[in-house]
């Protein structure tokens, strides 16, 4: 997101400031020189317009909202909750790869704008006049590009859209949401004047876009597929984690019911090609995500490695080396982990005794260019383990601070006879 980091420096006005302190009203820094105005992305009441600009997958849209919308970003913002945060030079989410930025200009009131950046379902920043807050409430802002224009009449029959539409992918569990990495699509749409405008643009494979692919994880679950205008046509397909950079592997096909997709247990590359056959206008489009924990998708090494011993079905040790890599900060586990089955060529969920489970909350640290071990209790939660291949999965935390951190998921494979 780097190059994104650029385009927002000429579109938001950053004011400078001796110091901050907190407001006892909004709970975000002012200055002296300020004149109390705290720090706040607000749209006031005589705003009547916004000037906003959307940048996702290196493509850049502008336009300008007014009237409802502009009353619809005011409500959002108005709702939106948020903590100022610090960050090293180069450390902050702005200099992250991949993620979606909008940015909300003002030239109206007293207040010069705000930016919003995505950074996956439930990690969302904002940026007020050059102050990073994280955002403890992130929603998605409730503003779409005008990509459609109206023929004679108003109803939906009569919209022309000029591109395909966004895809948003949506966990049918929580609602938390993401919206797919665009690619290739063919499309055409009417001048209004007897003539007609055709539009082929390619893209990178999905396989070649780990930087940049968002992340949902929603393995083994349904998802819905939500389009602003519902194609007529949908179909999936997917690759598995280990296809990344080979382009000539082939894809499973995905059955789509109803909107909906299935995900596999295990994380995988999703790609979607959606269909409009409208008689004046429409296309094929292709679309791609990734199932899993974003964390999974980063080049980061934090030289951790696990491995079991003293396996029997009853418990086993599992023993964590650090040795080398490249973490951010403190290393750190705790005590929830869970087993998967090697089923007929994939990892799936080993089915589990107890529905609802509660772990204690002890944080367990890990020795930087050390090793540490922990026994496990497999009876517990899986009684009934026969013979078989399986993996333990644990989440470590890379801790920068309160609220700086990141998940990383590490296995150590283990048999039964």
């Amino acid at each position: 997101m780097k190059r994104i980091v650029g385009v927002l420096l000429s579109c938001v006005c950053i004011l400078s400031f001796a110091g901050c302190g907190a407001d006892s009203n909004t709970n975000v820094p002012g200055s002296g020189d300020r004149s109390g105005r705290p720090y706040a992305a607000y749209i006031g009441d005589d705003v009547t317009k916004v000037d906003i600009m959307h940048v996702l997958s290196g493509q850049v849209e502008e336009w300008t909202a007014e009237g409802e919308d502009v009353d619809t970003l005011r409500d959002w913002a108005a709702g939106l909750k948020y903590e100022h945060k610090t960050y090293a030079e180069g450390q902050s989410p702005g200099d992250a790869e991949g993620g979606e930025m909008y940015s909300f200009e003002l030239t109206e009131g007293d207040y010069p704008g705000f930016t919003y950046y995505v950074g996956g379902p439930d990690n969302s920043h904002l940026v007020i006049e050059g102050e990073w807050f994280s955002v403890s409430n992130p929603s998605r802002p409730p503003i779409e590009a005008p990509d459609s224009v109206q023929t004679n009449g108003a109803g939906a029959d009569d919209i022309v859209l000029k591109q395909p539409p966004a895809l948003v992918v949506r966990d049918t569990r929580d609602g938390k949401e993401t919206t797919a990495l665009p690619g290739t699509f063919s499309w055409i749409y009417p001048n209004g004047d007897g003539t007609s405008t055709g539009i082929e643009a390619d893209s990178a494979s999905p396989l070649d876009c780990k930087d940049t692919i968002p992340a949902l994880d929603a393995n083994g679950v349904s998802i819905e597929l939500t389009f602003y205008i519902p194609p007529n046509e949908l179909s999936a397909r997917c690759w598995s984690t280990d296809c990344w950079g080979n382009y000539d592997t082939p894809s499973d096909e995905i059955a789509v019911s109803g909107g909906r997709i299935d995900l596999y247990p295990d994380s995988r590359i999703y790609e979607v090609t959606a269909k409009w056959n409208n008689p004046e206008w429409g296309g094929t489009a292709r679309y791609s995500f990734y199932s899993g924990p974003a964390s999974e998708l980063s080049d980061i090494d934090l030289g951790v490695t696990l491995t079991a011993k003293d396996v029997t079905a009853k418990g086993l040790t599992l023993v964590c080396t650090q040795s080398g890599g490249a973490p951010t900060g403190e290393l750190m586990t705790g005590a929830p982990f869970w087993l998967e089955s090697w089923v007929n060529g994939t990892w799936e969920p080993t089915p589990r005794d107890m529905v609802e489970v509660a772990f204690t909350s002890e944080a367990w640290m890990i020795p930087m260019n050390g090793t540490v071990e922990w026994d496990v209790n497999l009876e517990w939660l899986y009684p009934n383990l026969g013979a078989g291949r399986y993996r333990i999965g644990k989440e470590i935390m890379d801790f920068r601070g309160t609220g700086d951190y990141d998940n990383y998921k590490f296995y150590a494979e283990f048999e039964l006879n």
